[in-house]
């Protein structure tokens, strides 16, 4: 039948149905209802095989983690062993230097009794090494008074050189042929060519005349050219 049975007990008001051989059992927070003992156990059978599950899958997890230790265990002891190899030739190697040492020890220590005369002699070599020193840092002063006043006279020569340099480059430009011609010209004056470097410039007048520069203007088609007198080849008339 369908509703609330006055037999069972229920926590809320949902429609279930009610058999003979209906069972309840409390499930965590609410109540479960079964219709026969089978179920009940059907259900502690699912719920058990659930848990298996659950530990199979740990133990697996667990014989991972083992295996994993057991591998990393192996690498350290191998590590292990392998430092301590290492370990035992560095302590003979060591033993062989301590060895070593104290035979030099020994030969130190017999060369010890001449040391005193060695170093009296020493002292002595110190000694005559702080005159020769002194000697040597006034001849030192000496050089670079001396060196300093040869820069200074090096540096007015130099000064000396590019005035005559200056002096000779402008010598050369005023000594050009075409600069006494054209310095006798009159401004305006007609020229019907100038050859500059080989090549040929057609110009109709001498305009003007830059004597300190080295540069003559010429009138070419109503606009002026300069040109460096220097490299004037020739000039038609």
């Amino acid at each position: 039948m369908l509703g609330m049975d006055k037999g069972k007990e229920s926590i809320s008001p949902t429609m279930y149905i009610v058999t003979p051989h209906t069972r309840r059992k409390f499930n965590g927070n609410q109540w479960v209802y079964y219709h026969s003992r089978m179920d009940i156990l059907a259900d502690e059978q699912r719920k058990l095989n659930d848990k298996f599950c659950d530990l199979k899958d740990e133990c697996s997890n667990i014989k991972n983690q083992m295996v994993g230790g057991i591998n990393n265990q192996e690498r350290i002891t191998w590590s292990l062993t392998k430092q301590m190899s290492e370990f035992e030739a560095l302590l003979a190697q060591f033993n062989q230097r301590l060895n070593l040492q104290d035979k030099s020890k020994q030969e130190l220590f017999e060369r010890i009794e001449d040391q005193d005369a060695a170093n009296e002699e020493l002292n002595h070599l110190v000694d005559e090494q702080k005159e020769i020193n002194k000697e040597l840092n006034k001849r030192i002063e000496n050089y670079d008074a001396a060196h300093e006043d040869l820069s200074h006279q090096f540096e007015e020569q130099s000064q000396i050189n590019q005035e005559l340099e200056s002096k000779v480059e402008h010598m050369l430009k005023v000594s050009d042929p075409f600069m006494d011609i054209l310095k006798t010209m009159p401004y305006n004056y007609p020229v019907h060519q100038i050859i500059i470097s080989g090549s040929p410039v057609n110009v109709s007048k001498f305009v003007s005349l830059d004597t300190s520069n080295g540069i003559a203007y010429f009138l070419k088609d109503d606009e002026l050219e300069s040109v460096a007198v220097e490299k004037i080849d020739a000039i038609k008339w």
